[in-house]
């Protein structure tokens, strides 16, 4: 981030099982509107701004970025996404041949079912970024790891945010 010039604001948004998907996911719009309000004295290019995340943050930055599209705004220059999080399948063929030990097959399991469980406490469900509207989205920088489990899920986001019109 540094030797990129670039601004980088990272959000310390609410966590699950203590908040919930919609929470977290206005928190972190709530947090980007603020960063255009304060463009001039932060000294940042508000048509320059980005969202951006890894593994569950990814899919929570689709997400910010959807919400963006959808309430006319802030426009997003991209999106830069890393090793995502795009679906919430826990019958995915890659989560079945999880074998990272960093990322085993009961912590996907684990992750899903909180999720889950904090859709429940919203009363309605999210949809993960690949069963969700993907046209006029911001371009997007997928970013993946050959051995991630998650890793067929950004190819897939990727094709199918193409399909939308996307870059």
């Amino acid at each position: 981030a540094e030797a990129s010039g670039a601004s980088v604001v990272s959000v310390h948004y609410a966590r699950l099982p203590e908040s919930t998907p919609r929470a977290i996911i206005a928190q972190c719009h709530d947090v980007l509107r603020w960063i255009v309000r304060m463009a001039g004295p932060l000294r940042i290019d508000p048509t320059q701004i980005a969202v951006a995340g890894d593994s569950a943050g990814a899919f929570l930055a689709t997400h910010v970025a959807m919400r963006a599209r959808d309430e006319k705004g802030p426009a997003l220059a991209c999106q830069i996404l890393c090793y995502g999080v795009y679906d919430l399948d826990a019958d995915r063929e890659a989560y079945a041949r999880a074998r990272d030990p960093g990322l085993p097959r009961p912590v996907i399991d684990a992750m899903i079912a909180t999720w889950r469980d904090g859709e429940r406490a919203d009363g309605v469900a999210t949809p993960a970024p690949l069963h969700a509207r993907l046209s006029d989205l911001p371009p997007a920088i997928l970013l993946g790891a050959e051995h991630d489990p998650m890793c067929p899920e950004g190819v897939e986001y990727g094709r199918l945010l193409r399909a939308a019109g996307g870059a």
